[in-house]
């Protein structure tokens, strides 16, 4: 970012699959709203553009005290709009609109606002960085837009060889439960059932990305849940290994504590109460 000399910085994904004139709608979104941040429809999956993942989203603290109580309790309120819905379904309502958030499958940024809000918080390793730096222009006094007109599909497929390691680092238990700690102590969050659900939920992304496409491949296109099951304990105790070994290297400037299994139902506990 110390080297941006341009009006805007674009954020995309090496997966995401773009529409013509995709780019041009964001420029002409940001030029007359002036916004910090415009996001496209962007869609998931085949077949292409027809199936929503963002069409922007609220993102916001809430904050709640119960009748009696002198304690305020600090939540963040996320939601994505349409998503899973069919573009098909929802057409008329897909219209120009000022939101709450985008996310980095493709976003077009004012290098401007980066001067406010300073660079990504590179302690969110692996969750919530669109979140936090989407509040933090909203904190700024900036604004975010969703574009329909521009259309973007993320499509997620297999993982080559050589992306195992990294991935099996970034969807890492340690990583995630880092990023989310990390995320609750700069907002001064509770930790309520939006992080609980977020801790019984870690692993998912190396079981979806990795476990599952693993198994077909050797059930010869088939799901396997005696075989998944068996692979998903290999893989925790796998991640464990290659999250220490990470954390050991000399040059490694966030040193991440490794999560076993039992700290993931103290987490799970103690975000319950």
């Amino acid at each position: 970012m110390d080297r941006t000399e341009t009006e805007y910085v674009l954020f995309i994904d090496n997966d995401v699959v773009v529409t013509p004139g995709w780019l041009d709608r964001l420029l002409e979104c940001a030029a007359e709203t002036k916004a910090s941040v415009v996001c496209p429809l962007t869609c998931i999956g085949n077949p292409l553009h027809e199936t929503i993942h963002l069409a922007g989203g609220e993102a916001r603290i809430v904050l709640e005290q119960k009748p009696g109580k002198t304690k305020v309790k600090r939540k963040v309120h996320e939601k994505h709009h349409f998503v899973n819905r069919p573009v098909a379904e929802v057409r008329e309502q897909l219209h120009r609109n000022q939101c709450e958030f985008a996310e980095f499958h493709c976003m077009l940024v004012r290098t401007e606002i980066f001067t406010r809000v300073g660079k990504l918080d590179e302690k969110l390793l692996s969750t919530r960085e669109h979140i936090d730096f989407c509040m933090s222009v909203t904190n700024a006094g900036g604004t975010i837009y969703c574009e329909p007109a521009s259309v973007v599909t993320y499509v997620p497929g297999p993982l080559q060889w050589s992306d195992f390691t990294f991935f099996m680092l970034r969807w890492s238990d340690a990583w995630e439960v880092a990023s989310l700690e990390h995320f609750r102590d700069k907002w001064n969050l509770t930790e309520d059932k939006y992080f609980k659900k977020r801790y019984s939920r870690l692993g998912q992304r190396r079981h979806q990305g990795i476990v599952r496409p693993f198994v077909r491949k050797i059930a010869f296109g088939n799901r396997n849940l005696f075989l998944e099951k068996i692979l998903i304990s290999v893989d925790r105790i796998l991640n464990r290994y290659i999250t220490s070994r990470f954390d050991r290297a000399d040059d490694v400037p966030v040193k991440i504590k490794v999560i076993k299994p039992e700290e993931v139902r103290v987490l799970e506990a103690a975000s319950s109460s």
